[in-house]
């Protein structure tokens, strides 16, 4: 089994949506890693260790998109273990491929709460920022 750190991955194209997020999950203490694309992602993973606790995956992107990532995860052992959160604003799509894809589904525009909640399900709680 492929050792997992406490880390999410984020493979998003748009960089305000990339920024965006990177920002509210590092606020809310998680240590994060983001790329623009499909060939980047495949080249994180296989240069760094530990793997992330999470991918969180856009699916339309240019050049190799979420589809063919995933499909290339799931072809890896060693990858294959990793939980992907699926990003998409596709709609029927993603309800047909989504069982296949992913751990779960956030529809675009994300709702960050919902976003902290899916990977909270499958990183450890960051140290609380503040109460409340």
């Amino acid at each position: 089994m492929a050792e997992v750190n406490d880390y999410v991955l984020i493979v998003e194209d748009d960089p305000d949506m990339r920024e965006s997020m990177e920002s509210v999950l590092t606020y809310a203490g998680h240590a994060i890693a983001a790329v623009a694309d499909g060939v980047e992602a495949l080249s994180w993973l296989s240069g760094n260790r530990p793997h992330p606790c999470v991918i969180v995956l856009d699916l339309m992107m240019p050049g190799m998109n979420g589809f063919e990532l995933r499909s290339r995860l799931r072809a890896d052992p060693e990858l294959s273990t990793i939980p992907v959160l699926v990003l998409t604003g596709a709609g029927n799509l993603a309800d047909r491929k989504g069982a296949e894809l992913a751990a779960e589904i956030l529809r675009k525009p994300i709702d960050l709460k919902d976003l902290l909640a899916a990977i909270s399900r499958h990183c450890a709680m960051p140290a609380a920022k503040y109460a409340g």
